[in-house]
């Protein structure tokens, strides 16, 4: 089955806040390109370019929480004789 992308901040690509190295992350192009074009529109005065990437700032989890969720979603089940998933593994 394939993993389902999902959209958070970079810890290993970011410059400020990290969102233009997830939104790369996730739609597959280089993050540098992102913030020329962000860079440029915010020179250019679209007045929304900020104010955006602050609330995706504060709103866009981060990749270790998605990890974490990933992790937590995924792990063998475990029961009261210690772990069902190995006794499972071994028959």
């Amino acid at each position: 089955m394939t993993e389902r992308k999902r959209l958070y901040k970079s810890e290993h690509d970011k410059w400020v806040g990290g969102v233009l190295g997830g939104i790369g992350d996730y739609i597959d192009v280089d993050p540098n390109l992102l913030r020329i074009g962000f860079l440029v529109l915010t020179l250019a005065g679209i007045g929304s370019t900020v104010p955006l990437y602050l609330l995706l700032w504060f709103f866009m989890p981060d990749e270790s929480d998605i990890r974490t969720i990933h992790e937590k979603r995924y792990t063998p089940p475990i029961d009261d004789d210690n772990n069902l998933y190995e006794k499972l593994k071994n028959q």
